[in-house]
């Protein structure tokens, strides 16, 4: 999710660096969403490590109550 979400932005940051001589305040923008992009990846492996522990602990719920019929 995070390789999507990454090559979306580049994308975008490609598209408006490419696009012509830009303004100060898009010039800061990119750098801004450039910048939290670490941030981001860190925010989106918990949620990833969160879903994984959740699903686990469905499976497991899941199995036991199956395993009791």
């Amino acid at each position: 999710m995070m390789e999507k979400m990454s090559k979306t932005i580049l994308g975008m940051v490609i598209l408006e660096t490419t696009m012509g001589p830009c303004r100060d305040e898009e010039i800061f923008e990119l750098h801004y969403i450039v910048g939290l992009l670490p941030m981001t990846e860190k925010v989106m492996d918990t949620v990833e490590a969160v879903e994984r522990s959740s699903l686990a602990a469905t499976s497991n719920v899941i199995s036991g109550a199956v395993s009791k019929r």
